[in-house]
């Protein structure tokens, strides 16, 4: 009898000890076992998940040294062309546009890149209509005629996976522009 009495005690203690003890727990810190849920059919997972590459979380693209003569923002078949920036694995664009005026400012204005969306509506009222449509845009403001250097910085969210990137000069000098954009998730 007092033999069964130990045997109950021992498996009643392994039991508890199951019960009790977190499930998945990780004794060595050097393996850990994941597991994958399948959620409702729309959902469904199936065959092998793996990670090859770490996911971006930034990205930094500059375009430096860009010479912007005299145009005004809304001259849109005068604007720079600055190429492409490809946004599609990002959430949002910390735009920061500095450069240098080449010369003495005889009027104040204005100098900056505005991204237009390559998607063909938006890209069809810019070259048919002169509109600038859903466009993320830095702008620096050059309110005095003794400025030599200025800078400006907007973040904007991503909405769409390719801009094509303009600049405009509304002073009366040319101007060399640096643009840096710093994508982020």
């Amino acid at each position: 009898m007092r033999r069964v009495m130990m045997c109950a005690a021992v498996g009643m203690a392994v039991v508890v000890a199951l019960v009790l003890l977190p499930s998945g727990r990780v004794w060595s810190q050097d393996i850990a076992r994941v597991i994958v849920s399948n959620f409702p059919e729309i959902q469904k997972i199936d065959g092998v998940v793996e990670i090859k590459s770490p996911v971006p979380h930034h990205e930094m693209v500059r375009k430096l040294g860009v010479v912007v003569p005299p145009v005004l923002r809304n001259d849109t078949g005068d604007l720079i062309a600055g190429g492409q920036l490809s946004a599609a694995k990002f959430t949002g664009v910390m735009l920061s546009l500095q450069g240098s005026v080449r010369g003495t400012l005889g009027e104040a204005g204005s100098v900056g890149a505005v991204l237009v969306p390559r998607e063909e509506a938006i890209q069809e009222a810019f070259r048919r209509e002169e509109l600038i449509q859903l466009a993320p845009e830095v702008t620096s403001v050059l309110a005095r005629k003794d400025v030599e250097y200025f800078s400006a910085q907007v973040y904007q969210d991503v909405a769409f996976p390719v801009y094509d990137i303009y600049f405009y000069n509304s002073t009366d000098k040319p101007v060399e522009v640096n643009l840096y954009g710093y994508l982020t998730n």
